[in-house]
């Protein structure tokens, strides 16, 4: 005993340093998830960024080439010329040719359009057609209409107040992004106006020049409908922890939106993306645009010289390129073409597109936390799981524990048992056998002696492998109506002896009609087992009452006696198999503990129930309920024909 005490100490003090174990990992768990959450931010937003970088790399390729393409002719001779329709068509020809053969896709130019802008006289419109190689003069569409009001007024300079600080100039607009149509603008200079002006004398009133616009119409449907979308899907969703939401607005414009995520509301987006970048970046195969200052040739003298074109102290990028040893026609018309596009460059850096993207979960730290719950709960439960199945284990051993030790006392119990009536029953047949006992008195009482221990193991030997039968399932009931008062009498008569050992008054009291389907020979066992232990835990000189009481629709069986009682806190384990309770061990009462067990698995069997009342010392109440069934009285079964 005490060396099953001691393995359950132990095995409890395991169980404990395990849960200890587990608790330890679970704070190291809770602190690992969070160091990988932040690694898993830190890739995320490296993701995203890279991500981001791809789209604007792909999307300010195809732009580029508009600009480039367009941008980049010499349009100073169309601005000088006296006739410009004939040189200019001849560069849009020549630039169509460049865009349908360099064009990832066509269909990102829907139209080009000039204005012919003359102060004082109506502004012109005409669309270039590449099928036909010409100019058209159209009227201004609706959608257009907007456009007009990004003209500049004309430069006047005239004397104010007679002095040459009195000179106001404005200067040439630039090229510009009109985002609502979407369109890209080009402004030609006209040169020749410009000296021209600069040769007037204070006062003298200006011809008026017309000014031309190249307007590169971008096709609205297809950029923001398709190739934007497109390259969403392409770049913003290759994975799960990269797909994201985003929206094109206007750098000019911040609340423009351009374009965004279908279905999606871009307004949470714009508020707090989680990253960002410009768009449409002028980006050409041959040279870069810096935001540093580049060295671009300049011919002077007829020889060529290099000079830096950035703005000092900041300013917009400018293309890095070394000019070669050519002839001045062909190194003006290579310095045009870059100034152009570093102007366009500079223009672009200011009033470009931003592309802005937030993860899908509301923001990428939100996603992170999500993602971070989730694994912590995983972990965790994965944990609890761990100390659950511990707690198991040991409540498990525990039991097994307690199972093993009252099968021990039941083997000490039945060992018990079935030794002290082979030994009357041995010592008695030795002594008659022996010729000791002559007397037929003597020998009669022997042979009471030897009944009543041969009953004693019969009964022994029929509890157990009742007991056994019914808890393997081996053991099947014969179910027909029994009389319950019948059981009862044959009972007490059987307990005879023992009844009269301890000189014990029995009352049994009875109503007539106590029948019940079930089996007799299991049932008779169960009734047996309650009056033999009202016996055995019976005082000499006490009293047992045995109550049977047909209701309604049960039965009801009393059985109480006076004996010791049980104490408060074994009552619910007086069924348990193999229990016997500590007041009976401390009387030395024998037992097997296996009787009460066996009578509420034949109740049970029966669709019965079993209850006990006991106070200790005082005694106890066992009352057994069984479904009634109706048997026909004498009176009325039916006469025979």
């Amino acid at each position: 005993m005490t060396r099953l005490r001691s393995a359950s100490y132990l095995s409890l003090l395991y169980v404990v340093g395990l849960l200890a174990l587990l608790a330890v990992l679970a704070v190291f768990q809770y602190r690992w998830t969070g160091e990988a959450s932040l690694a898993e931010q830190e890739r995320m937003r490296q993701g995203l960024n890279e991500s981001l970088g791809y789209f604007q790399r792909s999307f300010d390729r195809e732009i580029s080439k508009v600009i480039s393409t367009y941008c980049g002719l010499p349009w100073s001779a169309v601005a000088d010329a006296e006739d410009w329709q004939s040189p200019l068509t001849s560069l849009l020809i020549e630039a169509a040719r460049q865009w349908q053969a360099s064009a990832t896709d066509p269909r990102l130019i829907r139209q080009v359009l000039v204005a012919a802008v003359t102060p004082g006289s109506q502004d012109s419109l005409y669309s270039f057609s590449a099928d036909s190689g010409r100019l058209e003069s159209v009227e201004w569409a609706d959608d257009l209409a907007g456009l007009r009001n990004h003209f500049p007024p004309d430069p006047v300079m005239a004397r104010q107040g007679g002095t040459q600080d009195g000179y106001q100039r404005r200067h040439l607009p630039s090229d510009f992004i009109i985002d609502e149509i979407p369109a890209l603008v080009h402004v030609l200079s006209n040169q020749t106006a410009m000296r021209r002006r600069e040769r007037t004398e204070p006062g003298t009133p200006i011809t008026d020049d017309p000014r031309f616009y190249v307007i590169i119409r971008l096709d609205r449907d297809y950029l923001f409908e398709q190739r934007i979308p497109e390259l969403a899907r392409q770049y913003l969703s290759r994975d799960t922890d990269s797909g994201y939401h985003y929206a094109v607005t206007s750098r000019q414009n911040p609340g423009l939106v351009l374009a965004s995520s279908a279905g999606r509301d871009p307004s949470g987006i714009i508020a707090s993306p989680d990253a960002r970048v410009n768009l449409i970046r002028l980006v050409e195969e041959g040279f870069e645009i810096r935001q540093r200052g580049q060295a671009l040739p300049e011919a002077e003298d007829g020889h060529v010289r290099r000079r830096s074109l950035s703005r000092q102290g900041g300013g917009g990028g400018a293309p890095a390129i070394e000019a070669p040893d050519l002839d001045r026609a062909v190194h003006e018309s290579s310095l045009e073409r870059y100034r152009n596009l570093q102007a366009a460059a500079e223009i672009l850096a200011a009033r470009g597109w931003e592309l802005l993207a937030k993860h899908r979960s509301g923001s990428l730290n939100a996603a992170v936390a999500s993602t971070r719950l989730r694994n912590l709960g995983v972990s965790l439960g994965i944990l609890l799981l761990l100390a659950v199945s511990l707690l198991v284990l040991a409540v498990s051993v525990r039991r097994a524990q307690r199972l093993g030790r009252q099968q021990m006392e039941f083997v000490a119990g039945v060992s018990h048992e079935l030794r002290t009536p082979i030994a009357v029953i041995c010592s008695t047949a030795e002594n008659l056998a022996d010729g000791v006992i002559t007397a037929n008195e003597q020998v009669r009482r022997y042979g009471q002696y030897i009944l009543r221990e041969a009953w004693r193991l019969d009964t022994l030997v029929e509890q157990t492998l009742e007991f056994a039968g019914i808890r393997s399932g081996i053991r099947r009931f014969h179910m027909e109506p029994v009389d319950l008062a019948d059981l009862i009498s044959d009972a007490v008569d059987a307990l005879r002896t023992q009844i009269a050992e301890k000189q014990l008054k029995i009352e049994v009291s009875s109503k007539p009609g106590a029948c019940v389907n079930g089996d007799a020979a299991a049932l008779s066992c169960a009734i047996g087992n309650l009056l033999n232990n009202a016996v055995k835990y019976s005082r000499p000189g006490g009293q047992i009452r045995v109550a049977l009481e047909p209701r309604a629709e049960t039965i009801v069986l009393e059985v109480a006696d006076e004996g010791i009682g049980i104490e408060a806190g074994e009552t619910r384990h007086l069924f348990e198999p193999f229990f016997r309770g500590s007041n009976a061990l401390r009387a030395q009462i024998r037992g097997a503990g296996i009787g009460l067990s066996l009578v509420k698995s034949i109740v049970e069997a029966h669709s019965g129930t079993i209850s006990v009342k006991s106070k200790l010392q005082e005694g106890s109440v066992f009352t057994l309920v069984l479904p009634a069934v109706r048997v026909p009285s004498v009176q009325e079964k039916p006469e025979a024909t």
